[in-house]
């Protein structure tokens, strides 16, 4: 893994190069998701880094509070992605892992942890050895084994599970 300014690069499971934005501020994991999205989708962005992140945060109405812990609203940032050219929509998922034998990567999804906060990633693939590949604001390249879903665990916090709250790209 290599990290230049707050970007990681990372090399999942099956080969293939993927780059997490990894979100400087605590509660910024929304709009880095988005971020995430925007580069993926494009190959490039306007803005660089957190100069972008800060104009993605400015999108959110009424949906992001840093004071109330972040985004407050999936459907924030189904806003914030059509407010910058993205055909977006806010939906949620009950059951996760057979949504995912469908989807169209990538999207975001909220990860619930056991005390009722909650956290952003951005979902790029399904891997050869039944992985999601996750690009995590905060915990950088995750790959939750497909059998385990819907548990969300990673080093920095336990008992996370993915609560279906999803935002796809239509």
């Amino acid at each position: 893994m290599v990290m230049a300014n707050s970007e990681l690069v990372a090399v999942d499971s099956d080969g293939n190069y993927q780059f997490v934005w990894m979100q400087e501020l605590r509660f910024s994991c929304g709009p880095a998701c988005v971020y995430m999205i925007e580069r993926i989708k494009k190959q490039a962005c306007p803005a660089g880094g957190e100069e972008r992140i800060r104009q993605i945060t400015a999108l959110l109405p009424e949906g992001y509070s840093e004071a109330q812990g972040g985004t407050q609203s999936y459907n924030a940032l189904a806003l914030a992605l059509q407010a910058i050219g993205f055909s977006a929509t806010a939906i949620l998922i009950e059951h996760f892992r057979d949504f995912l034998a469908l989807a169209s990567f990538p999207f975001i999804t909220r990860i619930g942890w056991p005390d009722g906060s909650g956290h952003f990633v951005v979902c790029v693939a399904c891997t050869r050895n039944a992985e999601l590949v996750c690009l995590d604001p905060w915990g950088g390249l995750t790959q939750p084994k497909l059998q385990f879903i819907p548990v969300y665990q990673v080093l920095y916090q336990k008992g996370g599970v993915f609560s279906g709250h999803t935002v796809v790209l239509t």
